[in-house]
């Protein structure tokens, strides 16, 4: 549910700055090959980084899915744990404000 609204987010922003980055960490199978399997069968064609345990530990991330918005001088704007409905539309407007400051 939540990566095709990302996906949805990098084909709405990404012209105006927006980069999408789904990094890959937490899961039960091993090795990126699952998840590059998902991106490959879903068509999604923003960045995936894959085997980041260590970076997940190292940022205190406890589950999945954890979003950071980073503005484009690099400033953490918002992190959110979990997904629904609320979240994605808070997502949405936090994204649509951020890549409109210049």
């Amino acid at each position: 549910i939540c990566i095709p609204n990302h996906a949805k987010l990098h084909k709405s922003y990404s012209r105006q700055g927006l980069t999408v980055i789904g990094a890959n960490a937490l899961e039960d199978d091993a090795g990126p090959n699952p998840a590059r399997k998902y991106k490959a069968d879903n068509k999604y064609t923003f960045t995936f980084t894959y085997d980041n345990d260590k970076i997940a530990e190292a940022w205190g991330v406890s589950g999945i899915p954890q979003f950071v918005l980073i503005d484009r001088k690099g400033k953490v704007r918002d992190t959110w744990f979990g997904f629904n409905d609320s979240i994605k539309n808070e997502i949405k407007a936090k994204v649509k404000a951020v890549v409109a400051e210049k």
